[in-house]
């Protein structure tokens, strides 16, 4: 629940707030959401506590969606967009998977 509100209001946020300056939304979800993951693996073993840190930590990681997604759109035309949007998402797609075996490997 917290990303789809995270998501709605990343937009209005990001347009709105910061008058489409996309690169301070994208900032701001990567930093709020490294310290939501640093309170999630610290938060003592409470049901409501770790709703609302989860919840929390959904809403940081996806406030930054609309501003990564709408970032390409201004540096790229019509017909490259595609391509542009697809190499976004494929660069956080490759983090997400190599991001647990390079932590790992550091153990």
């Amino acid at each position: 629940m917290g990303g789809l509100i995270g998501v709605l209001l990343g937009g209005v946020i990001s347009d709105k707030v910061f008058l489409k300056r996309r690169k301070s939304t994208m900032l701001i979800t990567a930093i709020a959401t490294a310290i939501m993951m640093l309170v999630v693996v610290n938060i003592p073993d409470n049901g409501t506590l770790v709703s609302l840190s989860l919840g929390l930590a959904g809403f940081f990681l996806n406030i930054g969606w609309p501003a990564f997604t709408a970032y390409p759109m201004g540096l790229t035309s019509k017909e490259t967009f595609p391509v542009a949007i697809a190499i976004v998402n494929s660069g956080g797609n490759l983090g997400g998977f190599f991001s647990p075996m390079i932590v790992g490997a550091n153990r």
